[in-house]
């Protein structure tokens, strides 16, 4: 006897081709409908909010009213929330990332209830390897997917997925997504008959038991107000073959398959093949900017101002834990998998990188907090100069160059360790500065310069910790002169370095009224005539310029400052 398990859900795109504001609207008006269909009819059993909770927060943030309704109907096992806050990526986002995705939702369903423990991704673009050891982690035993398997990874579309460490989930892939039963319709028996036999034709041959998957929704979708109905019709219809159709969650589904694991084949790492999804590989690569900023950020949280947090906590100091909680979530919902990969709109991409920036203000603000309250607790020795604080969040020893703004009244300058050894320093740059810039009175304030030098200094730590270092004025550096770096040249007491370039010569200019951006495209590199086709000699000759070995492109606001032929060195 078959079982038609069905699924009544709802992908939410946080932000895809429409802005998260526009998404709000249309999140609004589904769950008012949501609530007021299940409370009316408890033949509706059950409704999967696509494994998120972001979306509790972008509609109780307008209606808080309705708190209680949604609390009711999560407690009693009808609505099921989690385990993530979006939807990620799962590749872009570092480990920990992730991991956070897990435990900001996590906080969020402990205010209402329980949370679904399948870790369904409907629409990731392919699948990591480390996904099963995450999962285990978290006490989840199962997962459901689309994007990334094929039917040459498994005999079933049920099977067992094995990590790196050995981990392992009851797994099910969805061969043509989370929308093979979105068809189904109120009274209309033959189109239902056509969409279920449908589905067993896709499904039945690669099933490892009699129980089948029936995911009844898309992107966006509207509450099926009809489907208990229609479940009931489909009963009737199917009566004499003894098919059992039913409202189901994704945790029934898994339930009923987890008892033949046994014929279960074993799929082990990462799976992301297109063959059957697209898992749109080359977006990995779409608008770095975001992607770099994005890395830049979790090493911030992760690097700098966890470990310096935890470290200010034995002097006393918060954890400040829900303002960088705060932060984490802005970063975290930048990691909604059609948001990281940037496959989104302008506008949207604008609203990423503002999430970024807050989440960077965030940041920065505790980090210089932190340092100044870390300031006033050293007892620094004075004699030995001006103090710098050095924070290493690194657990082992490191020797390394570190570039430093200091301040002095005098060039003449040494930097020393805090056991008063000179330490090798090269100036990098020189800007006068007024410290009374920096200052507000009701009174005059008089004119305070000092030199504002960019040094890179070499220092040594011994591990997790501060030290400091000291900027004694007056006093000739020796070793600073022995290390200098200008133009094409580096050279110290032992070696001189002469990087030689015949330069790049501009080859062609693009405009946004011809090319749709604007760009000039170089060429360097000297080049052999006769291993340069034809096309190649005639675009540098339109130019005027010498055949090159290679072209590139650069972006530029102006293309129309550069002149064909012109060298750029």
């Amino acid at each position: 006897m078959k079982t038609f398990n069905v699924v009544p859900h709802s992908h939410l795109d946080r932000e895809w081709y429409r802005t998260l504001q526009e998404n709000r609207i249309k999140l609004i008006r589904f769950m008012d409908d949501l609530f007021d269909t299940m409370e009316k009819d408890p033949t509706y059993l059950y409704y999967e909010l696509d494994a998120q909770t972001s979306f509790i927060d972008d509609y109780f943030d307008v209606k808080p009213e309705n708190l209680e309704r949604f609390k009711r109907l999560v407690q009693e096992g009808r609505l099921i929330i989690g385990p993530w806050y979006v939807q990620p990526d799962e590749h872009l986002p570092t480990a920990e990332g992730t991991i956070r995705n897990l435990l900001i939702s996590r906080k969020i369903s402990d205010r209402f209830g329980d949370f679904g423990k399948v870790a369904y991704v409907p629409d990731s673009f392919g699948q990591s390897a480390t996904f099963p050891s995450l999962m285990s982690g978290f006490g989840l035993k199962s997962a459901i997917m689309y994007r990334g398997f094929a039917e040459d990874d498994s005999k079933f579309n049920d099977f067992i997925w094995e990590g790196l460490d050995g981990s392992r989930l009851i797994a099910n892939w969805m061969p043509v997504g989370y929308g093979n039963a979105m068809f189904l319709r109120e009274d209309d028996d033959a189109k239902n008959i056509e969409v279920v036999e449908e589905n067993i034709e896709l499904l039945e041959e690669r099933s490892v038991s009699e129980n089948l998957l029936l995911m009844c929704g898309s992107d966006q979708s509207f509450v099926k107000k009809f489907l208990p109905n229609t479940v009931k019709r489909l009963n009737e219809l199917y009566e004499d073959k003894q098919f059992t159709f039913k409202l189901s969650r994704l945790q029934d589904y898994i339930d009923a398959i987890s008892l033949h694991a046994g014929k279960m084949e074993i799929v082990i790492g990462e799976l992301r093949k297109g063959k059957r999804s697209r898992t749109h590989n080359s977006i990995g690569a779409t608008r770095m900017d975001i992607k770099t900023m994005n890395f830049k950020s979790e090493m911030k949280y992760l690097k700098v101002l966890e470990p310096l947090t935890s470290m200010m906590t034995c002097f006393g100091l918060e954890t400040d834990l829900e303002i960088i909680n705060r932060g984490w979530k802005y970063i975290i919902e930048n990691h909604a998998h059609d948001s990281i990969c940037c496959c989104c709109t302008d506008d949207i991409h604008h609203e990423i990188l503002m999430r970024m920036m807050f989440a960077n203000q965030t940041a920065d603000y505790l980090i210089k907090e932190k340092l100044e309250a870390l300031n006033q607790r050293v007892n620094f020795n004075l004699e030995l100069g001006r103090p710098v604080l050095i924070f290493s969040s690194y657990i082992g020893r490191r020797k390394e160059q570190i570039e430093v703004d200091v301040y002095v009244k005098n060039m003449e300058f040494v930097i020393l360790n805090s056991k008063g050894k000179n330490l090798e320093f090269e100036i990098l740059s020189s800007s006068e500065f007024n410290l009374k810039d920096t200052k507000v009175s009701f009174t005059p304030i008089p004119d305070d310069y000092y030199h504002k030098v960019k040094v890179r200094v070499l220092v040594e730590m011994f591990g997790f910790g501060y030290d400091s270092i000291y900027v004694k004025e007056g006093i000739t550096n020796l070793l600073s002169k022995g290390d200098i770096a200008k133009e094409n040249t580096l050279e110290n007491d032992k070696i001189k370095l002469v990087i030689e370039s015949d330069g790049m010569v501009v080859v062609q200019k693009k405009t946004v009224e011809k090319d749709g951006y604007n760009a000039i495209q170089v060429g360097f590199g000297k080049a052999k005539e006769r291993n340069v086709n034809k096309p190649k000699k005639g675009h540098f000759a339109k130019s005027n310029v010498e055949v090159k070995k290679l072209l590139r492109e650069f972006l530029v606001e102006n293309p129309d400052e550069y002149e064909l032929g012109q060298l750029i060195t």
